[in-house]
């Protein structure tokens, strides 16, 4: 009985050292798992946000590209309708763009295009839309007040007209035309193909007319001429 007792004693003590390394195990198992889920999240984390970066942006300018920009665009005009203010929707686009190319090089037209787009980005708020529509054309949209419509484009226009663009040595003149859609708050939001065509329309005629200045168009839910859209954003 005594050495069957010792037994039990020995017996009892390795399955509480058993019970004892188990939960030791299963600490160790859960500290490591967690460290290695946070060691894996981390780049994983950073792979998906430059994927989306990658899909939203263009990689030259660094800007938006053409549909992140429009689906920002149309995010904020829809907020847009609980303000007294008018949203503008411009195309912009660099005059005589080819003829850069041309003269001083694609190199030089890939710089002009990148400091064109920092140039903008840097005289714009940091909620207005910026983006690459393709080629040389760029999306521009902005909140406003009526009477500060005229006055912003125009300040968007002198930034790149007044000076330079340099690319390496030499200093490349660039200018912009502007075509504006204006879209006021107590009107419906017209689909977005509807605001850019008006806004290409508007681009065009900026082009016709001499180059290097901003024209600004609507589009009606009733008939208006242009001395309204003067009248209305108090040129």
């Amino acid at each position: 009985m005594a050495d069957l007792s010792i037994f039990h004693r020995v017996f009892d003590r390795l399955n509480y050292s058993l019970l004892g390394l188990t939960l030791f195990i299963v600490i160790i198992s859960v500290v490591l798992s967690t460290l290695l889920a946070k060691r894996l999240a981390n780049p994983l984390s950073h792979l998906y946000k430059d994927l989306i970066y990658r899909a939203t942006h263009d990689h030259l300018t660094t800007i938006l590209n053409r549909h992140a920009a429009i689906e920002r665009i149309t995010e904020e005009l829809a907020r847009s309708r609980r303000s007294d203010k008018i949203y503008c929707v411009a195309l912009c686009d660099i005059d005589n763009f080819k003829k850069i190319n041309d003269t001083y090089g694609h190199a030089s037209g890939d710089e002009v295009l990148r400091r064109f787009a920092s140039r903008l980005k840097s005289t714009l708020r940091s909620y207005d839309v910026l983006g690459r529509f393709g080629g040389e054309e760029f999306l521009v949209a902005l909140q406003l007040k009526p009477e500060e419509a005229t006055a912003s484009f125009e300040r968007l226009r002198s930034v790149i007209a007044d000076t330079p663009i340099p690319s390496g040595s030499q200093l490349i003149p660039v200018t912009m035309s502007c075509g504006v859609c204006l879209l006021w708050p107590e009107e419906p939001v017209p689909p977005m193909d509807v605001i850019l065509h008006a806004a290409d329309t508007a681009l065009y005629r900026a082009k016709e007319h001499g180059r290097n200045q901003v024209i600004f168009t609507h589009v009606p839910t009733f008939p208006v001429v242009e001395a309204d859209i003067d009248d209305k954003i108090e040129l």
